[in-house]
């Protein structure tokens, strides 16, 4: 990746596309939780496989940056 906001553009869309096929396949979100970044610019939601949340977005600046939401893209 050319720079840190390349990733992170590149990183909203594998994550959209992901919980895109999550939400459409409910078996398969199992044990996973969605969050989501506010101050994200781009694609702003996430999964995990359990807590505490760290943000991937925003770094170790902002690790704790975010809330839970519903697995709906």
């Amino acid at each position: 990746m050319p720079n840190l906001e390349t990733a992170r553009v590149a990183f909203g869309e594998v994550s959209r596309a992901y919980i895109t096929h999550l939400a459409a396949t409910p078996d398969l979100a199992k044990g996973l939780i969605a969050f989501r970044c506010p101050m994200a610019e781009t694609y702003q939601l996430w999964v995990q496989t359990g807590e505490p949340m760290r943000n991937p977005y925003m770094g170790k600046r902002m690790l704790e940056c975010g809330s839970k939401v519903d697995m709906i893209p």
